[in-house]
């Protein structure tokens, strides 16, 4: 019975040992700062497109497209799983939106929200990321604000310019 105890409390130690010491590691390198306002110039699917782009990590983002033309004026804004396209004075909002797991909105917000939990490489500026569309290359300036990503499988890239971090 003693015996039993005795390896119950071992077993109890060594977790608990484990847990602390994994919990405690620090992360090499820092962080990408993902939330942040700018410009964005992107190729998706052969199209160009281009506009603004502001992005927190809570899930909220906000697209505002200047090209192509066709596009020209339509915002989309997520927030707290609610989306919204808004053109002119036109809005539909949908609490339960469907978009396809590999369109431009959603391609971007997930490698967005993945590289907010991703650090860089260590004295570097880029760091991989694995996506439901397939492996990104996201590449961060010195501030580390995004700078650029590419997900070949996706047929998608996105350059970031003028960006500021926010609070």
């Amino acid at each position: 019975m003693a015996k039993r105890i005795l390896n119950i409390v071992c077993v109890i130690l060594s977790v608990t040992a484990v847990l602390l010491c994994g919990c405690d590691r620090e992360q090499t390198g820092e962080s990408i700062i993902t939330n942040f306002k700018g410009e964005f110039s992107a190729v998706y699917r052969g199209m160009q497109l281009e506009g603004s782009l502001v992005h927190l990590r809570q899930g909220v983002f906000s697209l505002s497209f200047s090209k192509p033309e066709t596009l020209r004026g339509l915002q989309i804004h997520k927030k707290n799983g609610v989306l919204s396209l808004i053109r002119d004075n036109a809005r539909a909002t949908a609490d339960e939106p469907y978009l396809p797991p590999d369109s431009f909105p959603l391609l971007l917000a997930e490698l967005l929200d993945t590289a907010g939990n991703k650090a860089l490489s260590d004295g570097g500026n880029t760091c991989t990321l694995s996506l439901s569309a397939g492996e990104a290359t996201l590449t961060a300036d010195e501030n580390r604000l995004p700078q650029s990503a590419v997900i070949d499988s996706a047929a998608f890239a996105v350059s970031f310019r003028h960006c500021e971090p926010l609070q």
